[in-house]
């Protein structure tokens, strides 16, 4: 059986100091006169949690604090409730009737509402295809768009857990 080398000969321990705490990344954005709370960071802040601002939503964030703007949009976004379901939503096999025709182009009509629900729906839309890159399955694999329907449904009313 070889030996063990003593590792603390050829590497000995060196005692170090700990490092200074780092600045939490998750406390709330206090503005500063070196990072004030203007149009720029108002911008910044609807492209991280949405896609973007009107002027007016700029010019109405600008009279808030940081801290109560991103409380607002949180709170609309979870406020949404479960999406409204589309009028195919329980459908099976035997209500296509074999027809391929109509079922692609409810698949084609859920794609698209999902490209609505980014723009109108903020946050709530972008974490549910944050957990659709996450809880993944394949269309082509189960082609029920019942079960479709039901994944996009829940992506979007559990978005926050």
């Amino acid at each position: 059986m070889p030996a063990h080398t003593d590792l603390s000969v050829i590497a000995p321990r060196v005692k170090t100091t700990a490092s200074p705490p780092v600045n939490d990344p998750l406390q709330p954005y206090v503005p500063t006169t070196d990072k004030p709370w203007n149009a720029r960071r108002v911008v910044h802040l609807y492209r991280r949690l949405g896609f973007d601002a009107s002027l007016a939503q700029i010019q109405q964030a600008l009279q808030m604090t940081p801290v109560a703007l991103v409380d607002q949009l949180l709170d609309t976004a979870a406020g949404l409730g479960p999406p409204d379901p589309t009028p195919w939503a329980n459908w099976s096999a035997a209500d296509y009737g074999g027809n391929t025709t109509l079922i692609f182009q409810h698949i084609r009509e859920l794609k698209r509402r999902w490209m609505i629900d980014f723009a109108t729906e903020g946050i709530r839309s972008k974490m549910a295809f944050f957990w659709h890159d996450h809880f993944v399955t394949q269309l082509s694999g189960y082609m029920c768009n019942s079960w479709l329907w039901d994944y996009y449904s829940s992506l979007h009313e559990f978005a926050y857990g």
